[in-house]
């Protein structure tokens, strides 16, 4: 379903996709991003705020999330949360900065690096599916 030419199956359920980035242009490009690979993308701002979306507004199958946001929380610690309460749940993080720490990220956590291609996206949910 995510590969960039793959048509949407008749009466398939749409996956959801949280987005989850401080920047408003790079929330909406990446949910524009998603929208192009089949999914539908909700956005939030910080973690706190995907935080309290995953509980109310899912069952969501993928979580793009930045890493550096403002609030309580970062997206590290959000990605690890989020795979303690949602074992299936995809979860790739995106930053501009590889190489800094992501210790709290699980094992099956992919890291994106940031600025990325639709294709390279659409690659590493493939890669993420696999798992």
């Amino acid at each position: 379903m995510t590969s960039i030419n793959n048509e949407t199956q008749v009466g398939a359920a749409i996956p959801q996709a949280l987005v989850v980035e401080d920047s408003d242009d790079l929330r909406q490009l990446f949910c524009t991003m998603l929208g192009a690979l089949g999914f539908a993308a909700t956005g939030a701002s910080n973690a706190d705020e995907a935080l309290a979306l995953l509980h109310t507004a899912g069952p969501f199958d993928l979580l793009l999330t930045d890493v550096n946001m403002p609030g309580t929380i970062d997206g590290s610690v959000l990605a690890a949360m989020a795979r303690r309460l949602f074992e299936r749940l995809l979860i790739i993080v995106v930053t501009a900065e590889p190489g800094q720490a992501l210790a709290e990220l699980p094992h099956d956590v992919t890291v994106l690096a940031k600025p990325f291609y639709l294709r390279e996206l659409a690659a590493e949910i493939d890669r993420s599916k696999a798992r």
